[in-house]
Parts: C-alpha cells; structure tokens; sequence
C-alpha cells in the first residue's frame, strides 16, 4: 500500500520525469504521452508562478521559450500543401486539453485552424513503433488534387499530419530535464503526487 508523501522537495519532480522515460521504455505510449503533456504545466507554473496568467497562458509561454516559439502556418508549394513547424505550442496544448480530458485526439484541430482552406481534407496520425521497433518519423503529405486518386475525395486536397509520439514525447521530456538543471531552487517547493512513500505503514 503507498501513501502520499506531502514533503516539498525538487525530487518529485524527477519522479514524475521518470515516470514519464519508464513508459517509454516498455513502450506504454499512451501513458508516456499522459505524463508528458502535464510537464509543460508543471515547468509552467514554476517557471511563471509570480505573473498573474490562465493556464493556457502559462503552458504555450513556456513551450515558446523553452521548447519552440515558432507559430505553424500553412503553405502552399509545387509538391503540395506544407505546415511548418509540425505542431507548436498551440497544438500541444490543444492536445493535451483533449488528451488529458476527452481521451482523444485532435483531428478537427487542423480543420478549425485552417478553416479559409477551403479544398482541404485534413487528417492527423499519432504513430508509435511497431513491434520490430520500426517507426514512422514525424512527416507530412498531401495530393495536389483529384489527379492522385486515393489522395483525393471529393475534388478536395488530402493532407496527413503524422506525428511520432515517442519523439513528441522525448522533446518535450528533454526539454523539461534541461530547464530543471538551470532552475532547481524553483522546484524547491513543489510537492507534486508523483512522491509516493511504501513506509507510511511500517
């Protein structure tokens, strides 16, 4: 039976990080990318806990400034459709309010962001290693128009977002590691849920 221990200390933090790195490695994806999106919360509200900010606010400042602060916009090229970067803050934190408390992921997002387009059938993929660990990397495609044939429905555009989430996962993990070795004296009184103490019975 374990208890909560209510001890402030910057190593519960750490819990939580590993906790994170654990299920990758016995590759329980779903419960890796759970822990992962609280992280930019937590980093977050440490980070900025001294400015009067939403938690929307609080979670897309910090991935700007920690993670990437560049917006994803939707381009138009000879090969086809492009959003560059992949995803930004705004994504991840849409993702995790959906994740996190729907258990589902974002495929209108892309639909509702680029509602002027019109011609554009948009799809989002989260892919994860097979059981042979081979794995698609974080990539884009779109059809130029009916001419593809399966690309296309419709006369419309067929784009597809496909997002690894191990490596959406190590990013931002990454991330969280690096800020917490620069700003430990921070973390000095976050208590957390992740310190969990097997001796409250002994």
């Amino acid at each position: 039976m374990y208890g909560i221990n209510n001890n402030p200390s910057e190593n519960n933090f750490l819990l939580i990080v590993n906790s994170a790195k654990e299920c990758l490695k016995v590759q329980n994806y779903i419960g890796a990318l759970d822990i992962v999106l609280t992280l930019p919360d937590i980093c977050g509200n440490v980070e900025y806990q001294n400015e009067k900010l939403g938690t929307g606010e609080r979670y897309k400042k910090w991935y700007k400034a920690y993670i990437d602060n560049h917006e994803s916009v939707l381009e138009r090229n000879k090969v086809g459709l492009i959003i560059s970067p992949s995803y930004d803050a705004e994504f991840v934190y849409k993702l995790r309010c959906s994740f996190l408390h729907q258990g589902e992921t974002l495929q209108a997002y892309l639909k509702n962001k680029y509602n002027e387009v019109t011609d554009v059938n948009f799809t989002i993929l989260f892919t994860i290693p097979n059981k042979n660990n081979r794995k698609l990397q974080t990539f884009q495609t779109s059809s130029s128009g009916p001419s593809w044939g399966p690309f296309s429905s419709g006369g419309k555009t067929e784009y597809t977002l496909s997002i690894d989430v191990e490596d959406m996962c190590k990013k931002i993990i990454s991330a969280a590691e690096i800020f917490y070795d620069k700003n430990k004296n921070k973390f000095s009184d976050f208590k957390g849920f992740a310190s969990l103490n097997n001796n409250i019975y002994k």
